[in-house]
């Protein structure tokens, strides 16, 4: 595993990062893994395909278009 060295750290965020690695029982550096483990699972995680429509009317493009423009001047 490759290491990442961050420089001028502000201490108050330094300070920040230390509270908040001791609420969660862990040291600074694996809070540090743990916050970005999190950020990039959110951003890149993959969702379900959502179910197909099954309703009593059709959906078309002009009837998507029309719920787009709904209340539009």
């Amino acid at each position: 595993m490759s290491d990442i060295l961050i420089r001028n750290v502000p201490e108050k965020m330094k300070n920040k990062l230390k509270a908040r690695a001791e609420k969660h029982h862990r040291s600074v550096s694996k809070e540090i893994y743990a916050i970005l483990e999190e950020s990039i699972i959110e951003t890149y995680q993959i969702r379900e395909t959502p179910k197909p429509y099954k309703g009593k009317f059709k959906v078309t493009d002009e009837f998507i278009s029309d719920a787009k423009n709904a209340g539009r001047k």
